[in-house]
Formats: structure tokens, sequence, C-alpha cells
């Protein structure tokens, strides 16, 4: 069975875990292009695919952006309280996703 809804964090997920700066600072974050090929696949199956990360950054919302993710939420500092505010509002049952996170913030929301 499918899930209905995608769920993932963006940095050690989407990318290599690594922060990047120049000395002007600028930040850089490395996508690997694999993971648009799961987000296409998503699309492909009527799967609404959902960041949720503790970045804010203009870095992320670019890629999802281009990959024309359904749901963005960005410097998210309760991924749990988020996500059952918007599958309330689109019907979606926690058991009805696959959530996909690599960091303690990810812990709450994978224990669901």
């Amino acid at each position: 069975m499918l899930p209905k809804v995608v769920v993932t964090d963006i940095d050690g997920v989407w990318t290599d875990g690594g922060m990047y700066y120049d000395q002007t600072g600028n930040e850089f974050k490395k996508f690997n292009t694999y993971d648009s090929a799961g987000i296409l696949w998503c699309k492909l199956n009527n799967i609404k695919v959902i960041i949720a990360t503790g970045e804010n950054t203009k870095i992320v919302q670019r890629r999802a952006d281009k990959l024309d993710v359904d749901y963005v939420f960005l410097g998210v500092k309760n991924k749990v309280q988020i996500l059952n505010q918007l599958f309330n509002e689109i019907n979606i049952k926690w058991s009805e996703i696959a959530y996909i996170g690599d960091d303690i913030n990810d812990y709450h929301a994978l224990e669901k």
C-alpha cells in the first residue's frame, strides 16, 4: 500500500548534511538530484510531498519550488504540531504517511 503523503526533512536527507559558507557569509547546500526522481515518482502516483524543516532559507524554498512540492514548512520548531494542523485540514492520518528524517527534531514525528 502506498502512502498518501511523504513528509521529509531537508538537511541530511536531501543534502549531504554539510553547511557551506564563503568568506562573505553566503550559504550553500548541495542537493542530490536523485531526490527529484523520488518527487516525480510521488507526483505520478498522486502522493503529496511535504517538506518540514527547521531551516529557514530561500535555498530550500527554491528547491521546493523547482520540484513543485505540495507544502513547505520552513523554520519549524515543532513538526508534530504543524503536521497535525495540516493533516486535519487535508484529512490525512499519521498512518497514511511516510516520514523521512534524520535529526533530533524529527524524533517525535518519526514516533507517530
